[in-house]
């Protein structure tokens, strides 16, 4: 009896020591899974981590570009700003220069017109001046001198018509002067004086056509009115 205890007793401690043993068989397959696995899931996720990583640095370089292109327009804008602002200034200059021509041009006209209008205020001031002098000359007996050139005729006999055209002259003395004489065409004196320092100094008469003229010294012949 005895015996059989100890027989089933040694029975029972292999049993144990078989599921203590089958156990840690377990635990260790099961350790071994689990290990694999996480080493698999780490190495996934280390792999995605340097995907992203790397899928990171290639949007950054992007982002970097398109900043340095957004620079470049930028720049190239600015300077598109920088060249409108200066035509535009030379616009602006321009269009003044413009508008000054053409304020200028108004002027000239305006004066041009001003001076004109001043021309027929002088012509009008001029005939009234003359008009006047008229008026003053047939009062007071005033002889105006015509603009034609004065006749000069040396000492001698001359013929109205032939020698002098016929009119109205001053006769003035070249010289000292001397007896100054005119007979008609039908040999009647019309004019005896002096012209010079013992006479007069000036002397005006009517000379038609055939009279004769006589002078012992040069006369000047002016016409008058």
């Amino acid at each position: 009896m005895e015996l059989e205890t100890k027989k089933v007793s040694r029975f029972k401690s292999k049993v144990f020591w078989l599921k203590v043993v089958g156990l840690l068989v377990l635990l260790s397959i099961f350790y071994n899974i689990g290990v694999s696995g996480a080493k698999i899931t780490l190495e996934e996720k280390k792999v995605n981590y340097d995907e992203l990583v790397k899928e990171i640095r290639a949007k950054e370089k992007e982002v970097d570009e398109t900043k340095q292109k957004i620079a470049d327009v930028e720049f190239e804008l600015k300077e598109i700003e920088e060249e409108f602002n200066a035509k535009q200034a030379e616009f602006e200059e321009a269009k003044k220069v413009v508008e000054n021509k053409q304020s200028i041009e108004n002027d000239i006209a305006k004066l041009n017109s001003d001076l004109e209008t001043k021309k027929g205020e002088i012509a009008a001031i001029d005939a009234n001046i003359k008009a006047k002098n008229d008026e003053l000359a047939s009062i007071t007996g005033q002889i105006q001198e015509k603009k034609d050139a004065p006749k000069q005729l040396p000492a001698g006999n001359f013929t109205v018509g032939k020698d002098i055209p016929a009119g109205r002259y001053k006769v003035v003395p070249v010289g000292q002067g001397s007896n100054f004489i005119v007979y008609s065409g039908s040999g009647r004196l019309k004019v005896n004086t002096i012209l010079g320092s013992f006479g007069v100094g000036e002397y005006v008469f009517d000379a038609a056509e055939g009279d004769n003229i006589q002078t012992e010294a040069p006369a000047k012949f002016i016409a008058v009115e």
